[in-house]
């Protein structure tokens, strides 16, 4: 009897110093999760890998819930090694190397080829802060800019840049800025703090001697750039941006003074064309000036919504993009430079920004962004709808902006702007692909919907417009043959033949009892159209075997607030929102002819504005009014997952056509590609953070654990 008395004591002692760990690793874990979300602006490699151990630790639902929004936002890497402010940057040509300037008084040489995991290479130093760095045109000479002295090193040898001379008899104004004209010009420019800028000929960088000084700004120079055929230099200080022709660099003449900017101008750069400029301002916007040979410079394009002052502005190396930089960085597309389009932004933000030349990395002071890691695109208002075509490389929004879009998808993280859809007048709600992917139908507040072509997606193309009467269009559907489409409007809803895309034929009309339809679904076998209806919601289902005579099936639904009616892949489910209890329910339809509530899953006690199911009919998403995305594993727990990320309601989701990626769209005019399996998310989280989190951090975040780090060393 002591025995069995000793056994069981000894059992409950063990039980109960287990659950003691488990609630402090509980503890710990969600306090790590806490601290990722606070360091993940400055150090997004530590925030990562918190998620990533903070899951391994304890894998409760808010901590699941955060390792699976580790990139909501696109991930940069950081350059760890200045000690100060990293104020300028340069890309050498036809290099992956970078150098950046620092107020720690020192330059520092990169390789940034794998700009996950950049390399330093070497250090330069100078007896004064630096303020500027810039590479020849052949990348193997620097110069750099220090608040009393400008120096070449000769970087040949990466790691063991030699200095080849400084700068002589420069003015007691110190330097501010420097640049190289392209190519092997030689040429040097200097810019200066009494607003002036000096041309060197700097052609054998042991003896570079001074050409010309320029002046005419009334305070210090803070940018130059070159035209690429190197005949024109910018200048800025001031309010003003001075164009000069330095075709013959000993003796510059100014073409023209750009005035529009109402404080002081920050930064320049042209078009790799040469034939636009843009700048940037304190004035917190940039603006783009179309240059034209021999005549005065037009009015500029502006380019607002900056929360800070512009701190530099750059093209890519194709100039389809231009990077505007102010407290946040905004890319925008630039195809057509007098119309340019915002195409996303990236928190944060400040000085210089330069591409790498293959355009595939972004050097912004001490961040990299690898473009393949830009899985946030925008549009200029609230995205209500989202559509991937077949083959997931293509995705379509739709925005209150009066716009739909194409973007180009890349490895499910990256997007990437092709096109604007331009036409509607009004709100467009909806965006839909035919079967084929070769058509895409929007449908607006306008009062219409629009068929496009879309197989060059750089070049879609209108070919017929679809006005089925009765007000705003609410959206579009297509049945699995491509040839029937639903068109639901306020006061009307029908059935349209698009066998020939350019000459939709009307065919039979849905529900003429005057209650209009707010979304609608086709059963995955094309039979049958599942419709939302009124205000207060209610299912209603259509057998369309016949779509001249569309008719109603019975359903025990007709009284019920259910809205959103989407079906399963397998033809089997359907998912629909409650309105009145908020939670999502299940529907068994496998007998369309009596269809029967399963499963009633809880959602975030928010209003769900739209659900998707992924290809294999395993994962519902839904977006909702609290931000929020739910994710569903149906063949799980019932909780769903709560993706975060967007600021405002999320009105559009949809999965990838392999399942392994969700796009969601939001009121805060943002769409947002996500990884939807954890295994996917914890690969990339190890692929991508750098440095790895030392002992010092793993002692600060996870107090009495043992040293694990959640990724191998690299």
């Amino acid at each position: 009897m002591l025995v069995v008395i000793a056994a069981t004591a000894g059992a409950l002692a063990v039980g109960s110093r287990d659950s003691a760990i488990r609630q402090r690793n509980v503890a710990i874990a969600r306090k790590a999760a806490a601290d990722a979300a606070e360091v993940r602006r400055h150090n997004p490699a530590l925030a990562a890998q918190l998620n990533l151990a903070a899951h391994r630790l304890a894998a409760t639902r808010d901590v699941h819930d955060q390792l699976m929004s580790t990139f909501a936002t696109p991930y940069t890497s950081r350059l760890t090694g200045h000690t100060s402010d990293v104020v300028s940057v340069s890309v050498a040509p036809d290099s992956t190397l970078l150098a950046t300037a620092s107020w720690d008084r020192t330059a520092r040489l990169w390789d940034i080829e794998d700009a996950h995991h950049p390399v330093q290479l070497a250090a330069v130093h100078q007896p004064e802060r630096l303020v500027s760095v810039a590479f020849d045109g052949t990348g193997r000479v620097l110069a750099t800019a220090g608040e009393g002295s400008v120096r070449l090193w000769d970087v040949t040898n990466r790691r063991a840049p030699a200095e080849l001379a400084a700068l002589p008899g420069l003015p007691a104004a110190a330097p501010s800025w420097v640049a190289y004209g392209p190519g092997g010009s030689g040429v040097l420019a200097t810019g200066h703090t009494d607003g002036t800028t000096r041309l060197w000929n700097a052609g054998d960088p042991r003896r570079p001697r001074l050409l010309a000084t320029l002046s005419g700004h009334t305070a210090a120079i803070t940018s130059v750039a070159f035209s690429p055929d190197r005949h024109t230099m910018a200048t800025t200080g001031d309010t003003t941006t001075r164009l000069w022709d330095v075709d013959d660099p000993a003796n510059p003449l100014l073409l023209d003074v750009l005035r529009g900017h109402t404080d002081t101008v920050t930064s320049s750069a042209f078009s790799p064309d040469g034939r636009t400029l843009a700048t940037g301002g304190w004035d917190r916007t940039a603006r783009i000036w179309h240059l034209t040979a021999g005549r005065r410079t037009p009015p500029p394009e502006i380019l607002p919504g900056h929360p800070a002052i512009v701190w530099s502005v750059a093209f890519s190396p194709d100039g389809t993009t231009l990077v505007t930089v102010g407290g946040s960085t905004h890319f925008w597309d630039v195809t057509t430079p007098a119309v340019p389009r915002r195409t996303s932004t990236v928190e944060g933000g400040f000085y210089q920004a330069a591409f790498t030349p293959d355009g595939r990395v972004l050097a912004n002071s001490d961040r990299l962004l690898d473009l393949r890691d830009l899985s946030l695109g925008t549009h200029d208002d609230v995205v209500t709808s989202l559509a991937f075509a077949p083959g997931g490389r293509l995705l379509a929004s739709a925005s209150w902006d009066g716009t739909a879009r194409l973007w180009q998808v890349t490895g499910g993280s990256a997007l990437w702007p092709l096109s604007a859809l331009r036409g509607h007048t009004r709100f467009v709600r909806c965006v839909t692909f035919s079967p084929d992917g070769r058509t895409l139908v929007t449908a607006s507040e306008d009062g219409t919907a629009r068929v496009w072509d879309v197989t060059d997606p750089r070049k879609p193309r209108q070919v017929s417009v679809i006005a089925p009467g009765g007000g705003e269009v609410g959206g579009t559907a297509f049945a699995p043959d491509g040839r029937l489409l639903a068109v639901w409007a306020q006061a009307t809803a029908g059935l349209w033949d698009l066998t020939d895309p350019a000459d939709p034929r009307p065919l039979g009309r849905i529900g003429e009892d005057g209650r209009h339809v707010t979304t609608a679904s086709f059963r995955p076998d094309g039979r049958t159209l599942v419709t939302s209806t009124g205000e207060s919601g209610s299912l209603r289902f259509w057998d369309t075997t016949r779509p001249r005579t569309p008719r109603e099936l019975p359903s025990p639904f007709g009284s019920v607030p259910l809205t959103g009616g989407v079906f399963s892949p397998d033809n089997r489910r359907l998912a629909a929102f409650h309105r009145a209890d908020k939670t999502v329910w299940l529907i068994d339809v496998h007998d369309i002819h009596h269809p029967a509530k399963t499963t009633e899953l809880p959602a975030s006690g928010s209003w769900i504005y739209t659900l998707a199911f992924d290809t294999e009919g395993h994962r519902l998403a839904a977006g909702a009014a609290d931000g929020k995305v739910l994710l569903w594993d149906l063949n799980g727990p019932a909780v769903p997952t709560a993706l975060t990320g967007h600021a405002n309601p999320v009105p559009a989701v949809a999965f990838s056509p392999d399942g392994a990626t969700l796009a969601t769209g939001g009121n805060d005019f943002t769409l947002r590609l996500r990884d939807t399996r954890p295994n996917a998310v914890t690969t990339r989280i190890c692929a991508s953070a750098h440095p790895r989190i030392t002992r010092a951090q793993w002692a600060q975040h996870f107090p009495a654990l043992a040293f694990t780090p959640p990724c191998p060393a690299p």
